[in-house]
């Protein structure tokens, strides 16, 4: 008859060790079932570096060893069982990780320490605590409400902010006074003009405009572009005054069925149906270069 394990206290070992003793860390465990891993990427997922141009840095600066060797060329790649060193001291990949927010309104965009104004990373912590290298994609303004897609995915994260591979994003605007029809007709046919030059003209793919209870025109328009605050800095050219803004869609990805300041982590087929987006927003840059 096997016995339970009893301490000197008469409880169980803390969780992570066994018989007392700690246990090894799991080394390199590949994702999705990959068996080979590009080492700049390794490093870039371990969060330890900012980018695989970050990572291809110090490969060359001879800071890289991998079972003990020293690696200072590109394009080598790790193995399940490798031991990959940067500065001496061992990393380890994270396993890619996708949650959303619905930012509220007044909270700042930013992970930075700021005890004086709340932000977007008070609202996360738990995720963050438990998934340090993810990163929100973009930036909403302090008075933006809506979705903000956070990661530590840098592929999806450099397609998803690309201008060239801009991904289709849905807005909620509600405006003082009611937004003319030349005005709308204007946008939905030739889009908007920031800062009175042509060539920021951002395309509108769709736009309509309903009428609020408390009286605001609501004017629903979907937009590629990723500028800075794109949706007040247009309306605001027109003489509108912004009163509320809701980024409701990202790449068809919503935020239906999540309380404002709320989180919540992306399903397998969300994750999925967003590569595919950004897939298809790559071929598309690709063919219209």
């Amino acid at each position: 008859m096997s016995r339970d394990y009893k301490g000197k206290s008469g409880t169980r070992p803390p969780s992570g060790k066994r018989g007392g003793k700690p246990v090894p860390k799991k080394v390199f465990d590949l994702p999705y079932g990959a068996k080979t891993y590009r080492l700049n990427r390794y490093l870039a997922a371990s969060g330890r570096v900012d980018s695989r141009r970050k990572a291809d840095d110090e490969i060359q600066k001879g800071l890289v060893s991998v079972n003990g060797e020293v690696i200072n060329h590109m394009g080598f790649t790790v193995k399940v069982g490798d031991t990959v060193r940067l500065n001496g001291r061992t990393v380890y990949p994270e396993r890619n990780v996708y949650f959303i927010l619905n930012k509220p309104k007044n909270c700042i965009t930013t992970l930075a320490k700021d005890e004086k104004r709340r932000k977007v990373s008070d609202l996360v912590a738990i995720a963050l605590k438990k998934h340090p290298s993810a990163f929100h994609l973009g930036r909403l303004d302090r008075d933006t409400m809506g979705l903000l897609l956070f990661t530590n995915d840098r592929d999806l994260s450099q397609s998803l902010m690309h201008p060239k591979y801009g991904v289709l994003k849905v807005y909620e605007v509600d405006l003082v006074p009611k937004i003319s029809q030349e005005h709308l007709s204007q946008l939905k046919e030739h889009g908007a003009i920031l800062d009175n030059d042509a060539d920021t003209a951002v395309k509108i793919t769709d736009i309509s405009s309903s009428e609020t209870p408390e009286g605001f025109c609501r004017v629903r328009l979907s937009i590629h572009s990723g500028q800075n605050r794109v949706v007040r800095r247009m309306f605001e050219a027109l003489k509108y005054e912004v009163k509320r803004l809701d980024r409701i869609s990202v790449g068809g990805l919503t935020k239906k069925g999540i309380a404002r300041g709320h989180w919540r982590y992306l399903k397998p087929f969300e994750v999925f149906h967003l590569k595919s987006v950004v897939s298809q927003s790559r071929s598309k840059g690709s063919d219209d270069a």
